[in-house]
């Protein structure tokens, strides 16, 4: 029943309730659902042009009423709860002595099964609605009509207690109809429920141009034959496009997803579904409005969609061969004086060229020729078998140590003069030596070495012991003289 001037209180308790509810139905599921699939809706009046004022007795009652009888209209929603972006559905009122409408108030609701678990009444207004759906309604009269052989059925409505002769007439022809079809053939079935989708996994994460296999599960079953699949460019499904339609077996079909690139894909699942005549909605508020039910099937869609991450592929690894260095060895020459053997101590340095280098030297002492004077012929022998690279000692001041590149015996060639500095003959290496060195000939002896072997020194050693001798003589003669006196 309408009541126009009826103020009731909001209550979103239910609704809240809802919300909660469907979040934890979200978690279990093996995939996210959409909110695709209009499930709730909000009252939006009479339609007036398939319904009218109608005076009639209230069962059970002596009271006569007039109110508004016929199609109403029902705003459902698309995605979100409110936000009535779906299609706009006729409905009709199940509960006579319940209003709807008032004034002030937004009355909204959700489907909530069948009208043929109603009872006794509800196979018989599911016939109604089957038979003579409201989206055909072209009159009034005819909507009047309609509403009142629902509330026969629904409430006791006593139709002969209609005044307008014709809509009674027509409401009791629909009542007598529905009561033979419905005892004759018994109680119509109804696809009220919402179809869902699930798919499963509810997401992936594999390396890229792996294959992942998914099943998509459709429930109830019979609530469609196919599901339409789509996933993200550049991945591809089994026909290698973007898009396929699948079969159901029993509501269920399997797929699979290949992506050779790395990236994130969407995988949605969507399928088409009727709500039939006959789905009840139900108030969500406290004190709850009248009971609606719907009109008109309507074509739904039901959604699921999962994400699937396909990872860039790891190279394998590679094994790099890798330099090891070692210690660059740089002989350092040790002399002993009097042209002892001369022994090479080496110095580690850490290079990037691993070099080892192994080196003896073994001059010979100086020989004197006889006849020669002081020039001293020295022969240096020596031998290296790798390269010596030359390093800078931390001691010596930025002094280089030179390289040596020879497997042969170097003879340097002396020179005639005083210096006694070898010279080496083409093709030879002139060895060059630091001052820690004593391959060093005749003439260039170092500070720190006495004068062995200087013929200059044995002259200078005659002389000082000859004026010893005449200062001992002079003072011998001195102390004679003395004591004559």
């Amino acid at each position: 029943m309408f009541a126009e001037n009826h103020v009731h209180t909001k209550r979103w308790s239910l609704g809240i309730g809802r919300v909660v509810v469907t979040l934890v139905a979200l978690l279990l599921l093996s995939s996210v659902a959409l909110a695709a699939v209009p499930t709730t809706g909000t009252f939006a009046g009479v339609d007036t042009a398939r319904a009218q004022r109608v005076t009639f007795t209230l069962p059970g009652r002596t009271t006569t009423v007039t109110d508004w009888a016929g199609a109403l209209n029902l705003q459902l929603d698309k995605d979100t709860k409110g936000d009535r972006q779906g299609p706009l559905v006729k409905v009709f009122c199940i509960q006579l002595f319940v209003v709807v409408g008032r004034p002030g108030s937004v009355d909204t609701y959700y489907s909530n099964g069948s009208v043929t678990a109603i009872q006794p009444g509800g196979c018989y207004i599911r016939y109604i609605v089957g038979r003579y759906p409201a989206s055909n309604i072209t009159t009034q009269a005819e909507g009047a009509a309609r509403q009142l052989a629902i509330w026969h059925f629904s409430d006791g409505l006593d139709l002969s207690t209609v005044t307008d002769a014709a809509i009674r007439v027509r409401a009791q022809a629909l009542a007598d109809e529905a009561q033979t079809q419905v005892d004759t053939n018994g109680c119509p079935g109804t696809n009220s429920g919402l179809a869902s989708l699930t798919l499963t996994p509810a997401n992936a994460t594999v390396p890229q141009g792996q294959p992942v296999q998914y099943t998509v599960q459709l429930s109830p079953a019979s609530a469609a034959s196919s599901v339409t699949i789509t996933v993200d460019s550049p991945a591809t499904l089994d026909n290698g496009t973007q898009s396929a339609t699948l079969t159901l077996n029993n509501g269920a079909a399997t797929f699979t997803v290949t992506n050779s690139t790395p990236g994130v894909i969407n995988v949605t699942a969507q399928v088409d579904n009727v709500m039939d005549e006959g789905t009840v909605f139900e108030s969500d508020k406290q004190p709850k409005t009248q009971r609606l039910v719907l009109g008109q099937s309507i074509t739904l869609t039901a959604s699921a969609q999962v994400q699937v991450v396909f990872q860039e592929a790891t190279a394998t690894a590679t094994a790099t061969p890798t330099e090891t260095q070692a210690a660059t060895q740089t002989p350092t020459a040790t002399s002993t004086p009097g042209g002892a053997m001369e022994t090479a101590t080496t110095i580690p340095t850490s290079t990037s060229t691993p070099v080892i280098s192994t080196e003896t030297a073994t001059p010979r002492r100086p020989t004197r020729t006889p006849g020669q004077g002081g020039d001293a012929t020295p022969t240096s022998t020596q031998t290296t078998d790798v390269t010596v690279t030359p390093t800078t000692p931390t001691n010596n001041g930025g002094e280089v140590t030179p390289t040596i590149v020879s497997n042969e015996e170097l003879t340097p060639s002396p020179v005639t003069g005083d210096q006694g500095t070898p010279t080496v003959s083409a093709g030879e290496v002139t060895p060059t030596t630091n001052q820690n060195q004593a391959l060093q000939p005749k003439g260039t002896k170092p500070r720190s070495l006495p004068n062995t072997g200087d013929t200059s020194a044995n002259h200078l050693d005659e002389w000082l012991l000859a004026i010893a001798i005449s200062l001992v003589l002079a003072g011998i003669a001195l102390q004679r003289r003395g004591a004559r006196r």
